[in-house]
């Protein structure tokens, strides 16, 4: 007799002994009106048996999932009654109860929370005395590093919106993602240079022109200025140097005026199927995102992600960073993505959480973490 036989037989059995039942406990006369129902319960066991099985195995994770769903949309609905609606104002509960903790580590680097939220406060507060509101874009054209991260945060504390652009794009692609943003400056990392001065001396697009040869040209983590002399990004502000007297007080009225329906970052697609295209990415959605993957996920202050994916693309960028940004754990961040320096670096830096293509899983001999 084979498996499913048996589980027909067994099916019949438990219809059986549950009509006797009812016939015993249950009045005669009212005996079909139970039977009914008996008769149905037994068909749906001889027909999803294997369903009814694989039920009860995955009961014990299910279980988690809605313990950790429910915790989450708690926490979320209580941070919502109490104003807690923007990143600015989250983080800043958090740099209070640990300002000391190491919030990023990059390469050699480490940056506590303290850090993080001075930083921010001086971009912001630089950005808003250049004149820039909210609703304003700015583009970001860097390598992943935790200033990258300060920059839009801070950019984010004055209602400016960032758009995050790969920062491998050329030539065409690179073009129009610039265009599509509609942004009035752009931030680079020194490492961009070179792509951003070849679209500088082809473009024949008026807007972008006026662009490049503006003071809107902020380059970040610059320290030779000699080489843009006679080019068409002389007029380029090296925003380190500006942002050496800038006050680190946070911008208590635009952080305060700040609502969850805010727009706060421009992600783009891959342009698999064409050119990338600009998704908008509202306090709120980046939030919801963030926490419920962190709640079901698993994740906690005590946590160490590792985050070698682009800050540009949402798993890096948005599930990665917000770890930290607003649930108090530690983030590696690693400039480029190497295979082989993979497992190296999560034993370096005692990663807890490693995020790979969207997946968090955990280190060697812990339990992994899945999203």
């Amino acid at each position: 007799m084979n498996n499913k036989e048996n589980q027909h037989s067994v099916s019949l059995v438990l219809i059986s002994a549950l009509t006797a039942v009812a016939f015993l406990l249950i009045n005669l006369k009212y005996c079909i009106l139970y039977v009914i129902p008996v008769l149905g319960i037994g068909w749906f066991m001889i027909n999803y048996w294997n369903l009814l099985i694989r039920v009860w195995q995955t009961l014990p994770r299910d279980a988690i999932l809605i313990k950790n769903y429910i915790i989450y949309f708690i926490k979320i609905r209580r941070w919502n009654l109490l104003g807690y609606n923007t990143y600015a104002k989250i983080f800043q509960r958090i740099v209070l109860k640990q300002p000391n903790k190491i919030a990023f580590k990059h390469e050699d680097s480490s940056w506590r929370y303290i850090e993080v939220e001075e930083r921010s406060n001086q971009i912001a507060n630089y950005f808003k005395q250049q004149g820039f509101k909210r609703g304003d874009v700015i583009a970001l054209f860097m390598e992943s590093s935790p200033e990258y991260v300060c920059l839009w945060f801070g950019l984010s504390k004055i209602g400016v919106i960032s758009a995050l652009i790969n920062n491998n794009l050329q030539a065409e692609t690179l073009v129009h993602s610039i265009k599509v943003s509609n942004c009035t400056a752009i931030i680079i990392g020194k490492e961009q240079i070179n792509a951003l001065m070849n679209i500088v001396n082809t473009t024949v697009d008026d807007k972008l022109k006026v662009l490049f040869a503006s003071s809107n040209v902020y380059i970040s983590n610059y320290t030779n200025d000699t080489t843009l002399t006679n080019t068409q990004l002389n007029n380029a502000t090296n925003l380190n140097e500006k942002l050496k007297e800038v006050s680190k007080n946070a911008p208590v009225k635009e952080i305060s005026e700040g609502k969850s329906s805010d727009q706060m970052l421009y992600i783009y697609t891959s342009g698999t199927t064409g050119m990338p295209k600009a998704a908008i990415m509202t306090q709120s959605r980046a939030i919801y995102m963030a926490m419920g993957a962190k709640q079901i996920a698993g994740i906690y202050e005590h946590d160490i992600i590792y985050t070698p994916l682009p800050l540009y693309h949402t798993a890096g960028g948005i599930l990665g960073v917000s770890s930290v940004l607003l649930g108090g754990a530690t983030c590696v961040i690693r400039s480029k993505f190497s295979a082989s320096k993979y497992w190296t670096d999560c034993l370096k830096y005692e990663c807890t959480v490693p995020i790979k293509h969207g997946v968090l899983t955990s280190k060697s001999g812990k339990s992994a973490k899945y999203l």
